[in-house]
């Protein structure tokens, strides 16, 4: 046994198991996959009050189905990250890509194929374009969540044949 002021006993600092000590590359890769997708929701939720936002100054109603998909997408988005929740975050990946962005896409296509752009048109398709982006981004980290969580099988799996 070592004193307190001699030398310390070998194997007793912990470097003679510095071989046991690596974590998985999925236990390693779900903080930061965690991290992006919370900073994506964060910016999610600065999306919702720019369509707000530019909602109230142009006088238009804003699309029911982005504002739904805001409200159900981004709660559901924050506590699945909190918890490790699979059917949490699949509700936030489908919520996210149907109804943030085929909302969009279509105000997309309103605006830029029915008719001219007005001045007041740039906005909104600042917006579309913003917020398709961040749901496309949001969507696919989602995924990725959901594949190392277990959720749904990887691509890079080969399917093999049961005899």
């Amino acid at each position: 046994m070592a004193s307190s002021s001699g030398k310390r006993a070998l194997g007793t600092d912990g470097s003679d198991f510095s071989h046991r000590e690596r974590v998985a590359s999925r236990y390693q890769r779900s903080p930061q996959l965690k991290k992006v997708l919370q900073r994506l929701i964060v910016i999610q939720v600065f999306c919702w009050a720019f369509t707000v936002t530019v909602a109230l100054v142009t006088w238009d109603i804003p699309s029911l189905l982005a504002v739904l998909g805001y409200c159900i997408s981004i709660p559901a988005g924050w506590t699945s990250l909190q918890r490790n929740n699979i059917t949490l975050i699949n509700i936030y990946g489908v919520s996210s890509s149907l109804l943030g962005i085929f909302p969009m896409g279509f105000t997309l296509y309103c605006y830029l194929w029915t008719g001219g752009i007005a001045s007041h048109h740039v906005l909104r398709l600042i917006e579309a374009f913003l917020i398709i982006g961040v749901n496309l981004t949001a969507s696919y980290f989602a995924k990725e969540l959901m594949q190392l969580w277990g959720g749904i099988p990887s691509s890079s799996k080969s399917n093999t044949k049961r005899k």
